[in-house]
C-alpha cells in the first residue's frame, strides 16, 4: 500500500470516530426536530388551510465513489496529495509569513483536509481540482511573501545609496525579519553595521591624500575594503593608489640601476634593474637599461679577456692563450682579438709540435723527403719566432740539425775521359776518367755529352747512408 493510502487510512479512522460523534449528536437533533414537527402539526390542524404548498425539488446526490473506476484520476490525485502536503510542510518550516503565516497555512491545511476527504470518498477528479486550488493559493502566498521582503530590501538599498542609514537599517531589518536567509539583505546589513567606521576611515584616507601620504592612504583604504568589501569607490581608489606606489617603487629601482651603471658598479646595477623588473615586468625602460648593463658587462669582460690574452702571450703560454680565446669565443662569438689570438696560438702549437718531432728523432733527417719537410717547417716557424721564445730556441736546434744533415757527401764519378759531365742546376764536372767531388744530400741529375754520340741524363740520389756515392756516366751510343 502506498504512503498516501496509509495516510488516507488513518484519516478514515479519524473521520469514523468523528462520524460516530456526529451521529450521536444527529439523533438528539432529530428528536428535537420531531417534537417540534409534532407541535407544528397540531398548530396546522387548527389553522386555516393555506393554498397548495409547492413540493421542493431535491437534487439526487451523486453516487459515492462514482469515478473510483478511473485509475489515472486516482494516480494523479495520489501524486497531487503527496506533493501538496510536502509543499505545505516545507512552507511551515522555511517561510516567514509573519502575522499572515498562521492564518494562511491554517486555511490551506483545512483545505487539504477537505481534499483528502474528497479523495477518500472516491471523487478523485474533484480532489484534483481542490488540490490545484490549494497549490495556486500557496503560490500566491509565497509570491506575496517574497514581494514583501524583496521590496523591503530594495527600499533599504535605495536609502543606503542616498546615505540615509537609519532608514536603510529599518527597511533592511524588516527584510531580514521576513527572510533571514536573504543573502543580499545580509550583505547590506553588514555594510550598514560598519558604515560609521567606514566613513571615519574615508575621512582619514582623504586627509592622507591631501598630505600626499600614499602609504597611509593605502592602509586606510585597505581597512575599508576589509570592513566593506562591496565599497566600490574605496576599492577603485585603492587600486589607483597601489598603482601609483608601484610606479614610484619601479622608478626608484630604475634610477638606482642607472646611477650604478654610470658609476661602473655593474653588479649593483644588475641587482637594481632586477628589482625594477620584479615590480613591473618587461617594461621598455627595463629592457633598454638591462641591454645597456649587459653591453657594459660584456665590454668589461672582453677587456679582461684581452688583458689575459696579452699576458699569457707575453709569458709564452700559448696553450693557455688558446684556452682563454676559445672560452671567450663561446661567450662572445666573433670577438676579433680572441679569434686572432686563437689562430696564432694554434699555429704556434702546431709548428712547435712538428719541430719537437724532428728534434726528438734527428736520424729521420737523413731521409731527403723528411729533410725537405723539416726545412719547410723551419721556414714556417720563423714567422712566429718573435712571439714565442721557446719556439725560437727549438727552431735554432732544428736549424743546426738541418745544417748537419746538409753537410756535403763525397761523390765519385767514373767516365771514359771523353764524355763531358755536368750536374744540372749545380755546375760542370768536366771530362774525367774518375773524379771525386762533394754534393749536399739530395736528388740530382747528371748529364753526359760527347761529340757524335747520344747525350745521357741519369738521376742520382745523394744520401748520407750511401756515402761515398759512386756514379758512372759514359756516352757510348753513336748518333
Amino acid at each position: 500500500m502506498s504512503n498516501i493510502d496509509d495516510s488516507i487510512s488513518r484519516d478514515k479512522q479519524e473521520r469514523q470516530a468523528q462520524f460516530r460523534k456526529i451521529g450521536l449528536g444527529s439523533v438528539v437533533v432529530l428528536i428535537v426536530l420531531a417534537f417540534g414537527y409534532g407541535a407544528w402539526g397540531l398548530w396546522n390542524a387548527f389553522a386555516p388551510t393555506p393554498g397548495p404548498t409547492p413540493v421542493p425539488v431535491v437534487e439526487e446526490p451523486r453516487e459515492r465513489g462514482s469515478d473510483d473506476t478511473d485509475p489515472e484520476q486516482r494516480r494523479l490525485a495520489q501524486e497531487a496529495l503527496s506533493a501538496t502536503r510536502s509543499r505545505l510542510q516545507r512552507a511551515e518550516r522555511e517561510l516567514q509569513f509573519a502575522e499572515t503565516k498562521a492564518t494562511t497555512l491554517t486555511r490551506l491545511r483545512s483545505d487539504l483536509d477537505e481534499a483528502v476527504a474528497t479523495y477518500t470518498l472516491g471523487f478523485h477528479a474533484q480532489a484534483n481540482d481542490q488540490l490545484e486550488r490549494i497549490n495556486n493559493a500557496l503560490d500566491q502566498a509565497i509570491a506575496d511573501f517574497e514581494s514583501r521582503y524583496t521590496q523591503a530590501y530594495i527600499n533599504a538599498a535605495e536609502a543606503f545609496a542616498l546615505g540615509q542609514i537609519e532608514q536603510a537599517d529599518r527597511y533592511n531589518r524588516e527584510a531580514l525579519l521576513l527572510n533571514p536567509d536573504h543573502e543580499d539583505a545580509r550583505a547590506l546589513q553588514a555594510r550598514i553595521d560598519v558604515y560609521t567606521d567606514v566613513q571615519a576611515l574615508l575621512e582619514r584616507a582623504h586627509v592622507a591624500k591631501m598630505e600626499n601620504q600614499l602609504e597611509r592612504q593605502r592602509d586606510y583604504l585597505r581597512e575599508i575594503t576589509l570592513l566593506d568589501p562591496a565599497h566600490d569607490d574605496a576599492a577603485h581608489r585603492l587600486r589607483e593608489v597601489e598603482q601609483e606606489l608601484t610606479e614610484q617603487a619601479y622608478l626608484s629601482a630604475l634610477n638606482q640601476a642607472i646611477r650604478a651603471l654610470d658609476a661602473g658598479e655593474l653588479q649593483q646595477a644588475q641587482a637594481a634593474v632586477q628589482r625594477a623588473n620584479g615590480i613591473i615586468p618587461n617594461r621598455a625602460e627595463t629592457v633598454s637599461l638591462r641591454s645597456r648593463i649587459q653591453t657594459a658587462i660584456n665590454a668589461r669582460e672582453l677587456q679582461t679577456i684581452e688583458q689575459q690574452l696579452v699576458a699569457f702571450a707575453a709569458a709564452d703560454e700559448w696553450s693557455t692563450v688558446a684556452m682563454v680565446a676559445n672560452n671567450a669565443l663561446q661567450r662572445h662569438p666573433g670577438h676579433p682579438a680572441s679569434q686572432q689570438a686563437l689562430e696564432k696560438a694554434q699555429q704556434i702549437q702546431q709548428v712547435r709540435s712538428r719541430v719537437s718531432n724532428y728534434i726528438a728523432r734527428p736520424e729521420r733527417l737523413n731521409d731527403l723527403t723528411v729533410l725537405a719537410n723539416a726545412q719547410q717547417t723551419l721556414k714556417a716557424g720563423e714567422v712566429f719566432a718573435n712571439d714565442s721564445p721557446r719556439l725560437a730556441a727549438e727552431l735554432d736546434t732544428l736549424h743546426e740539425l738541418i745544417e748537419e744533415a746538409n753537410q756535403p757527401i763525397e761523390v765519385i764519378l767514373s767516365s771514359d775521359n771523353r764524355t763531358f759531365v755536368r750536374v744540372l742546376g749545380v755546375g760542370n764536372v768536366g771530362i774525367h776518367n774518375e773524379y771525386t767531388f762533394s754534393l749536399k744530400p739530395g736528388v740530382y741529375q747528371f748529364e753526359g755529352r760527347r761529340e757524335g754520340y747520344r747525350s745521357k741524363i741519369i738521376t742520382v740520389t745523394v744520401a748520407r747512408d750511401a756515402a761515398p756515392v759512386r756514379v758512372r756516366l759514359v756516352c757510348d751510343e753513336r748518333v
